[in-house]
């Protein structure tokens, strides 16, 4: 329960900095936008959020007991120190080859899970970047296409990102960061510049575009800034790992592990805030940024008063009060 954001995990970095992650991926990205516009109703997609959240629940209670399943394995026998895996993300692969041996099949439907969940995910997300890239870029500057041009140049498009995607493969592998993490941090840049602009939308109505403009690209160079210091400095250091239960210990590998930082550590604290708080600095940058910019610069005026938090319809509140005053007049006569 230590409330540090230094520290790696804790109760608070779930709590506290996971969800602003969430708030972005399950509600403003535009994978999740496109499938949520694709129904018919609003309620069907309420329903969809809370079918969501529940399935979001039940998965991450089976990555816990997983992740509980491997600690009470190699709990004295730790298969990075002894050197039969080369990183930490090998260790699920590992697990389930070797301990599911007995079980024919299960290794292959492992893989093929794995496959089939990943190409799903990929798939949507070349779509989503693809319609993105086209309608704002390429449609602003050239709106005569023809169907036949629209349908080679989203494909060309899917074609080109993921080739860059297979490129970036082999970096993320030579960084030697956890992939978690890496992923975490990176979409928490993005995603908590989204969270504060869309926040500042619907509860500050003066925000304006200028406003808008310099919160996103002060959080940018901020959070962006903190992240690849981060990955910069000396890795996290790991908890200790035992070998004294395994069998053979003459297999143990020589790797050299991170130390615990010293008291007397020269790295500045903002390169050690915990990467699932990069969303919620992020988020109130742009809100702390953007709104004085906006006053400055002359705020605006809401054209459509539909876009802001209910509690700050006014005009829509006065229209259901005459309505009700009419109607109520109407009866008495």
């Amino acid at each position: 329960m230590n409330p540090s954001p230094v520290v790696r995990v804790s109760f608070w970095t779930i709590a506290v900095g996971n969800p602003f992650v969430l708030l972005f991926h399950l509600g403003l990205n535009p994978t999740s936008i496109q499938r949520y516009i694709s129904l018919p109703k609003i309620e069907d997609a309420k329903v969809c959020l809370i079918v969501m959240s529940v399935g979001y629940v039940v998965f991450n209670a089976l990555f816990l007991i997983t992740g509980l399943a491997i600690y009470a394995n190699y709990e004295d026998c730790d298969p990075l120190k002894v050197g039969t895996i080369r990183k930490i993300d090998q260790i699920l692969p590992h697990f389930v080859v070797n301990e599911g041996v007995e079980i024919p099949g299960l290794a292959g439907f492992f893989t093929a899970g794995i496959f089939s969940a990943s190409l799903s995910s990929m798939s949507s997300c070349l779509n989503t970047l693809s319609g993105c890239l086209y309608e704002d870029f390429l449609v602003p500057a050239h709106q005569h296409f023809t169907e036949q041009q629209k349908s080679l140049l989203l494909k060309g498009i899917v074609l080109i990102v993921g080739v860059v995607q297979l490129l970036l493969v082999f970096l993320v592998d030579s960084l030697g960061a956890a992939v978690f993490q890496l992923t975490v941090s990176v979409l928490s840049i993005s995603g908590g510049i989204a969270v504060g602009l869309f926040t500042a939308g619907m509860i500050l109505p003066k925000m304006n575009e200028h406003g808008a403009l310099y919160g996103g690209i002060c959080a940018l160079l901020v959070v962006g800034g903190i992240s690849v210091g981060a990955q910069m400095r000396l890795r996290e250091p790991t908890l200790p790992l035992r070998s004294d239960g395994c069998s053979n210990i003459t297999a143990i590998s020589a790797q050299s592990y991170p130390e615990a930082p010293s008291e007397d550590d020269d790295v500045s604290w903002i390169f050690r805030i915990n990467y699932m708080f990069y969303a919620l600095v992020g988020s109130i940058l742009v809100l702390a940024v953007g709104y004085p910019v906006s006053l400055m610069t002359g705020g605006q005026r809401v054209r459509d008063e539909a876009l802001l938090a209910q509690f700050l319809r006014k005009h829509q509140q006065e229209e259901r009060r005459e309505i009700q005053y009419s109607d109520v007049n109407t009866e008495n006569k």
